[in-house]
């Protein structure tokens, strides 16, 4: 069996150019904790979590200017209640210094400034046995699956464990 015969084909990702805040309205639409970051050419360049934008957050300076986070946007409140929330957990208390401008500021910035350049990928014609070693080596969650290096399919590690399982001779018995 190869990786093409159960890949997820619809891919959810995001360009290396698009902006931090399409990106956690994309996650938030779909409730996915990450997606792969392609480049213009749909090539895998990383992966991007709503972790990814938070430990970010931590590191943006705050722009200059007075901005602050309208009533109505859902994208920008998400994100800081979810910087506070984490801030409860890392530091005990909320953290003071985060401003609504530094919110802002990270929201406008590019996918690429936030995103982690590891990404693992396999061809579509990787057997489910190859598959299989690549995760357990790297303790990738999500494989990329490409074709002439670009992205076209998703494969993740309950869905190699589930084609595993449903391949075992006591789920091939059971199945009459």
């Amino acid at each position: 069996m190869f990786v093409r015969d159960f890949m997820t084909t619809e891919l959810v990702a995001v360009c290396e150019e698009g902006t931090v805040r399409d990106l956690l309205e994309l996650l938030h639409e779909k409730n996915l904790p990450s997606v792969p970051v392609l480049d213009s050419d749909g090539r895998p360049q990383g992966s991007v979590s709503q972790n990814d934008v938070l430990r970010a957050l931590d590191r943006e300076a705050p722009a200059r200017d007075p901005s602050r986070i309208p009533e109505d946007d859902a994208t920008a409140l998400r994100l800081k209640a979810a910087h506070a929330a984490r801030s409860v957990r890392v530091y005990g208390e909320g953290d003071p210094s985060l401003s609504e401008r530094r919110v802002l500021a990270l929201l406008a910035r590019r996918v690429r400034d936030v995103m982690s350049r590891q990404v693992t990928t396999v061809d579509e014609d990787t057997t489910h046995q190859d598959l299989a070693d690549s995760l357990v080596r790297t303790g990738a969650h999500r494989i990329v699956v490409t074709r002439d290096g670009r992205a076209i399919g998703l494969v993740t590690a309950s869905e190699v464990l589930k084609t595993a399982i449903a391949a075992t001779p006591l789920a091939v018995a059971n199945s009459f």
